[in-house]
């Protein structure tokens, strides 16, 4: 059964179930993330900056609340559905939502 984009847009990247059954996603304020080891951190790091050669994590870890947390990972998905597109960006300023079009055109 098809769902109406509406109700999409209100569910998408989120399940409760990962959450303690919390029925709406819990605000996360933290600003860095802890992980298992320093090997761990330095691949997130590698791989979040770009870094050539770099090994992609097994899982998808949040390093620093800039670069992604996941309450932004959930409005991200919802507005990607809601644009029906495959992904969308949240960004903590203008100017970085400015640079990263502009180096991304230019690249």
């Amino acid at each position: 059964m098809k769902t109406h984009l509406e109700t999409r847009a209100l569910f998408a990247g989120y399940e409760p179930s990962e959450n303690h059954g919390a029925v709406k996603p819990p605000i996360h304020p933290a600003s860095t993330f802890v992980f298992p080891d320093a090997a761990t951190g330095a691949a997130h790091m590698e791989t979040a900056y770009g870094v050539e050669g770099a090994e992609t994590p097994p899982d998808n870890g949040f390093i620093y609340s800039r670069l992604g947390n996941p309450t932004l990972s959930v409005a991200e998905k919802r507005l990607a559905t809601w644009d029906e597109s495959d992904a969308a960006a949240l960004f903590a300023s203008g100017m970085a939502a400015i640079s990263t079009a502009l180096f991304a055109w230019t690249a």
